[in-house]
């Protein structure tokens, strides 16, 4: 069987968690005997990486219709050769919608975010007419593929509002390699401080902003923290500001951008992983990488996340300092007990392992070849 994936970055280039995921998917793929190509539209040239051809071109929202068309009539050359094209993410996943009605090649598309929406402060009528026309073309489209792999009830819940096939929905969630998991839970305790860890893009709507304003909170309790923030992003500098508007720069530790290698130490030092996302996150890899270094974690009620902890005990409420400095003080008076948390979360983990999840795309890929 012969695969192309499509997706926006491929590696080295790292924007978020949808790049492991990619990277994961084809080298299992290499790994298990198929024939897995790349193209992503992050560079300018060809090369192949751990034995996988990839093929980078320059393409974005944009560029130019001719440039799109060019990139179309690429895929529609390319889909003779191949049995799947798989595009990862929604990003031009719209061609491959349009490709299927070109090409009898089978193709997919990961949904790793929601259905196109009009910017709430967006005011040119003619801006708003065009982006909700844009809108409708792109689903249109898009709903001409073969099957799709939300990565969450929570995404898939969208596009069935937003008019999709249920019957073509294969929901697949973020797989992580073996060699992440902790070989050995270790005895969790808080001892004169407590260490929290938040990993991500650095984006307001990440909610890290937030945990700022929790930390301030409890620091005027008199309680003792260091939080390491992990990751960079567009507003890292608006980050800073922050810490030092709120006088926290003793209280923070900012690492800025960590390879996966060695991300796991993070994971392991931290007393409390939080992910204190405000918009509805389609999944979140970072809290199953927490979870499978048996890192204890909290999440905010919104989104894929309670779904993947499935313990109302470690949620709070979305954008409320308050409510997330609560819920962080019912592991520093030993409410919740940090042990039996930890060893819950490895425990759900556990089904997000390549050996559990991979297998579902091979499944996937085979009924629509047969």
């Amino acid at each position: 069987m012969k695969i192309l994936i499509v997706t926006k970055n491929y590696y080295p280039t790292f924007k978020g968690g949808g790049e492991i995921s990619v990277k994961l998917l084809a080298d299992n793929l290499k790994k298990n005997g198929y024939h897995v190509e790349i193209l992503s539209f992050d560079g300018k040239k060809e090369e192949e990486i751990d034995g996988i051809k990839v093929t980078r071109k320059l393409l974005d929202n944009k560029s130019s219709f001719l440039k799109k068309v060019k990139i179309q009539n690429y895929l529609r050359i390319k889909a003779k050769d191949v049995d799947i094209i798989h595009f990862y993410g929604i990003f031009f996943a719209n061609f491959g919608g349009l490709l299927s009605l070109l090409s009898k090649t089978k193709k997919i598309v990961t949904l790793n975010n929601y259905p196109p929406k009009i910017p709430t402060d967006l005011k040119n009528p003619l801006k708003i007419v065009w982006r909700k026309t844009r809108k409708k073309i792109s689903l249109f489209f898009m709903k001409y593929v073969n099957s799709y792999i939300p990565l969450s009830s929570v995404v898939k819940n969208e596009y069935l509002q937003a008019g999709f096939s249920n019957n073509k929905f294969h929901l697949i969630p973020n797989m992580i390699p073996d060699d992440f998991f902790v070989k050995k839970i270790k005895d969790r305790r808080i001892k004169k401080k407590l260490k929290i860890l938040y990993v991500g893009t650095i984006y307001r709507h990440k909610g890290v902003f937030i945990l700022l304003d929790s930390l301030k909170i409890l620091l005027k309790e008199g309680k003792n923290i260091k939080l390491t923030i992990v990751g960079d992003g567009p507003e890292y500098n608006s980050l800073i500001e922050k810490i030092k508007d709120l006088n926290l720069l003793n209280n923070v530790d900012l690492t800025g951008f960590v390879n996966q290698d060695e991300i796991k130490t993070y994971y392991d030092k931290a007393d409390l992983f939080i992910h204190p996302g405000i918009w509805k996150e389609p999944f979140g890899r970072t809290i199953i990488e927490a979870m499978a270094r048996a890192c204890p974690t909290i999440v905010s009620d919104i989104g894929a996340p309670p779904l993947i902890l499935k313990n109302k005990k470690l949620v709070f409420e979305k954008d409320n300092p308050v409510a997330l400095s609560k819920k962080i003080e019912e592991f520093i008076s030993g409410k919740i007990n940090l042990n039996n948390i930890s060893r819950e979360l490895y425990r759900k983990s556990q089904k997000y392992r390549v050996e559990k999840v991979f297998p579902e795309f091979i499944e996937l890929y085979q009924s629509l070849v047969s």
